[in-house]
Order: structure tokens, then C-alpha cells, then sequence
């Protein structure tokens, strides 16, 4: 690559990332968290971060060193480096991407190498990633509040990155028996949800999570007061959102391989229910009553169901017919976000790192 194009591929990338982490606090900071009280220092006051990036042409690597509070001002320093190698990283295949994080590598001879943050992206990882920064910096930052949460919570001889991990991965295997459990109702998924929140947060992008709220039925519009599951804030989308739960063992498409392939009653049947809710919140005294009683600002939510499984053989025509509906509503089914969330932990290995051998991921 022309160094003239790599140096603005990585200035690009690393004004976007910052540009996404004002955004995410901005975000966080009109629901009342303080983000900056869990990130890494390098996120939380750019102007005086040094950014230093190290591109390795032979391996087509980018290496950015962050470090926080030297000299008081934000630079950006690149450097081609051509002899093709990172000392303290083993690369095999194509590689992707990993993170360093106080991190100190022995180079041998007496030499040592630290990094306060660091993280490696090969070529066409930076190019991915520089699509959608925010989704970036919200697994960084997201991954840095639950391991300094979990690490705050565990006890002394459970702490640290493996353990860490490890009841993530217990979670996720306990949730995946749930859901192939056809005895499980949708009570005992929506109690195990609530207990381990990570899954919804991270699968779905969700924080200020509130289950079970009461929809008074105020203008009596309806036949009884309305309870939806969970409604919590959607950080991409920037809006409330309305979740409820349906069985995990139901089949979501009727007629497959047939000329009039369709979603099944059950779904449009959560599909109502859900209209319902969100059309709540179409009146004033509704939006009033909730902003009092539960101290948010609801306006044109979104409505997802979670209900069901779509195995890989009929994901075209579960697509294909989720075209036709409204972008108001979205039905996520229960593998999709057990997948989702075994893609989190993933991100967990890679923004938690304490490994000087690695191998590309």
C-alpha cells in the first residue's frame, strides 16, 4: 500500500474512533452514566491522548499505540515500518485484529516493550471496522465497564480475564440448554434474562434496562392496563425500545418451499401485541405518566420480539419475508441472540488482553 493512502486510512479511522466515543458519551451522559468512569484513559480525554501508528507492509498490519497524558496534547505520529514483523505478536493465515492493554512484552536482550493501549488491526479489519466506529468504541467500552463490574464483585481468587470469560461462556451454555429445552415457557427465560442482563446489553446493544414496567391504561384504549417485558434504551438506534418474550420451541415460518411462505400466527399474533405497545405511547398523558413514574422519555419506540428459532437452512426465507415489515418492528429469534452474545465473549478475548504470543484471529 502507498504510505501516502495508509497514513490517511489510519488518521481517517482514528478521528472517526474518537469522533464514535463522543458520541457513546453524549449517548450515556443523557441517560445519566458517566462513561469515562470505566474506559481506558486514552478514551477518556482525547486532547491530550498521542496516537502513534506503525504500519507493517509486508503483513499488511497496523499497529496504533495510545498513550494518555504526556505531553498534555493530542498528536498523530506514522511510520512505515518494511522489515514486516511485530516482535512481541505471532501472526499465522490472515490477520484480523487484538488488543493491548497495560500490557509490558520482553523482547529479550534487556528489552522491554509497554503498552499503556494498543490495538492491531490488519488491512482489511481497519476497513471493516472504519464502517462503523461506534460499533467499535461501544465494544470497547462496553467490554471495559463489565470486566471492571465483574472484577468489583468477585472475589479475590476469581478476578482477572480467564475467570472472566469463563462466566461469560457458563452463562451462555445455560442459556443455550433453555432455549432447546421445549419444557422452558417464556416466564422461566424472561426471569434467567433478567438475572444476566449482559445478554441483552451486549447482544442486542441495550442499556437502562426496566422489566416488567405497568402501562397504565389511562385513556382506557385498551382492555386492561399493558406490561410489556422489558423496555430499555437502544444505543444505535437512539430510541426506547419495547421487548417481549415467546417461547423458544416455536417454528416462526409456515409454508416453506411453498409459493405463499409466511410468517405463523404466533408471530403476528406478538406482532399486535406489540403494536399495542407502542402506540401507547402515542398520547401525551401516556409519555407523561411514564416519564414521572419511571424517570424516562419515551417517544416513538421500537417493538422486538424474541420468540422462536430459525435454523441456518430457512435464514433466506426468514430475511426475505422480513422485508415486508414495518421498521417499527423486528423479531429476533433465540439463537440469534445466544449467537450474538458468543460474538461478544469473542470480543471479550480480543479487548482483554494479557497474552504476549498470539495468534491471528
Amino acid at each position: 500500500m502507498n504510505t501516502g493512502i495508509a497514513e490517511r486510512k489510519a488518521k481517517d479511522f482514528i478521528d472517526n474512533l474518537m469522533d464514535s466515543f463522543t458520541e457513546l458519551k453524549r449517548v450515556y451522559e443523557n441517560l445519566g452514566v458517566n462513561l469515562d468512569d470505566s474506559l481506558p484513559n486514552v478514551f477518556k480525554e482525547f486532547k491530550e491522548t498521542e496516537v502513534r501508528v506503525i504500519y507493517y507492509s509486508v503483513p499488511k498490519v497496523f499497529l496504533f499505540i495510545l498513550e494518555s497524558g504526556k505531553s498534555g496534547n493530542y498528536s498523530f505520529h506514522y511510520e512505515k515500518n518494511s522489515r514486516g514483523i511485530l516482535p512481541f505478536i505471532h501472526i499465522e493465515g490472515e490477520f484480523t485484529e487484538v488488543t493491548f492493554s497495560g500490557t509490558s512484552f520482553d523482547l529479550g536482550y534487556g528489552v522491554k516493550i509497554n503498552f499503556e493501549y494498543a490495538l492491531v488491526l490488519g488491512e482489511a479489519s481497519l476497513k471493516e471496522r472504519n464502517k462503523n466506529t461506534l460499533k467499535l468504541a461501544n465494544e470497547i467500552s462496553s467490554t471495559s465497564y463489565n470486566f471492571q463490574k465483574y472484577n468489583n464483585e468477585a472475589s479475590e481468587n476469581e478476578r482477572g480475564k480467564h475467570s472472566y470469560i469463563q462466566s461469560l461462556k457458563e452463562i451462555a451454555s445455560n442459556f443455550l440448554k433453555l432455549i432447546y429445552d421445549n419444557t422452558v415457557g417464556e416466564l422461566t427465560i424472561d426471569k434467567f434474562l433478567e438475572n444476566n442482563p449482559v445478554i441483552l446489553t451486549e447482544s442486542l446493544n441495550l442499556t437502562n434496562l426496566k422489566h416488567q414496567i405497568e402501562l397504565k391504561n389511562l385513556l382506557s384504549k385498551y382492555a386492561h392496563d399493558l406490561k410489556p417485558d422489558l423496555i430499555a434504551f437502544d444505543i444505535f438506534e437512539k430510541k426506547w425500545t419495547i421487548i417481549d418474550y415467546k417461547k423458544a420451541n416455536k417454528n416462526l415460518i409456515k409454508n416453506i418451499d411453498k409459493t405463499r411462505t409466511g410468517l405463523k400466527a404466533e408471530v403476528h399474533s406478538l406482532k399486535d401485541q406489540l403494536n399495542d405497545y407502542v402506540e401507547y405511547f402515542d398520547e401525551y398523558e401516556h409519555r407523561k405518566y411514564v416519564e414521572e413514574r419511571y424517570g424516562v422519555q419515551v417517544n416513538h419506540p421500537i417493538g422486538i420480539g424474541i420468540i422462536g428459532k430459525v435454523e441456518d437452512e430457512i435464514q433466506n426465507d426468514f430475511n426475505r419475508i422480513l422485508k415486508s415489515e414495518p421498521r417499527w418492528f423486528k423479531i429476533i429469534p433465540y439463537n440469534y441472540l445466544y449467537d450474538n452474545f458468543i460474538n461478544y465473549i469473542e470480543s471479550g478475548n480480543k479487548f482483554i488482553q494479557d497474552d504476549n504470543h498470539i495468534d491471528a484471529i
